[in-house]
Order: structure tokens, then C-alpha cells, then sequence
């Protein structure tokens, strides 16, 4: 719930409210502030992959109709007891088992076709041996980042 306050606080006091202020209503405020976030999140995966595709932008902005269903469904349960268990694990599922693992193998994807256009690989079958002996240093590099992450 508090990872992203410090991120939440800042795109509020600098981009929603001038936004208001601008004479932007709060959902035209709102998409500002998804846009500008989507925009950033492709910039930061964009440079250390050294290309540019919308994966990262897509999936950002794919949250907004995610935001749009999720308050349907709140309004519709009314105080329900077990609204946040669903209203969580909706969010859950969307961003971390389709979401986030689905960008990352086509980033991944994008990379080894890339490889093979150049000549780097001579058949897609040297992509997959490639898969085969890089995975396990590559999730153990993203547990260590996540566990990292998690200390800070």
C-alpha cells in the first residue's frame, strides 16, 4: 500500500492539481497523470533495452479502463465486507501474473529477434539454447533486485 505514496504525493502536487488548476476536470486531470506516467515508464525500460516499443507505455495506459471497471464493480457491491479481497485480487492477477511477466517476455522476445536479424544467432533454435542457459542467471538477478528493493 506505501511503495508508491512518495510517487502517488509528487504526480498529485505537480501535475494533477495545475492540471485542475488549468481548468482540466478530474478525469481529464486523472489521464494526464496516467499518460505522463505511461510516457516515463517506456523511457526508463526503453534505455537499458535499447529500443523503443510501447509495451510499458501500453500497459500503463491499459490500467486507466482497469481504474474505470474497478469503481463500477465498488459502486455496485456497496460496503461489502469481501469487496477489497476481490478489489485486490483483481489488481494482483492484471499487473503481476499478466501484466508484468507478458511486457517482460516481449521485451525479451523483441531482443532475441533483434539478435537473430543481426546475425547474432544463426537459427531460432540457438535463441531458444540461449533461453535455456540464460534463465536461471536471469531470475536469480531479479530475486536479488527484488529482495534489494525490498530492504530500501
Amino acid at each position: 500500500r506505501l511503495w508508491n505514496l512518495p510517487v502517488h504525493y509528487w504526480m498529485v502536487r505537480h501535475l494533477y492539481f495545475p492540471c485542475v488548476r488549468a481548468g482540466l476536470n478530474k478525469n481529464q486531470a486523472a489521464f494526464a497523470c496516467f499518460l505522463f506516467s505511461a510516457i516515463f515508464h517506456e523511457v526508463l525500460v526503453s534505455i537499458p533495452f535499447h529500443m523503443v516499443r510501447v509495451y510499458a507505455f501500453a500497459g500503463m495506459l491499459g490500467q486507466m479502463p482497469l481504474v474505470f471497471i474497478t469503481k463500477k464493480l465498488e459502486r455496485a457491491a456497496g460496503q461489502a465486507y469481501w469487496w477489497p479481497v476481490v478489489g485486490n485480487v483483481l489488481f494482483w492477477v492484471t499487473f503481476c501474473v499478466v501484466g508484468q511477466p507478458m511486457a517482460c517476455l516481449m521485451y525479451y522476445y523483441d531482443i532475441q529477434r533483434e539478435k537473430l536479424a543481426t546475425g547474432e544467432y544463426e537459427t531460432a533454435g540457438d535463441i531458444g539454447k540461449s533461453v535455456a542457459k540464460d534463465l536461471p542467471g536471469l531470475v536469480a538477478e531479479a530475486a536479488h533486485a527484488a529482495l534489494n528493493a525490498t530492504k530500501a
